[in-house]
């Protein structure tokens, strides 16, 4: 994933705790605050923390690859 094509838009919500957004085609579920957070550390224009906490919530489960 390139810096300048990180998108985290919400596409849907199931229930208080998922939330789905898409990243290059892909389509990843969370819960609603960590895909707040990705959003408005996008919007301030932080590109890399916005990646540094997908990749941290990524690796510990609290994001996961939609089936």
């Amino acid at each position: 994933m390139k810096i300048g094509h990180a998108s985290y838009d919400f596409t849907a919500e199931h229930g208080p705790l998922e939330a789905f957004f898409e990243i290059d085609g892909r389509v990843f579920a969370t819960d609603r605050p960590t895909l707040d957070l990705l959003n408005y550390e996008r919007d301030r224009g932080s590109l890399h923390f916005s990646h540094w906490v997908f990749a941290v919530n990524l690796a510990t489960g609290r994001i996961k690859p939609a089936r």
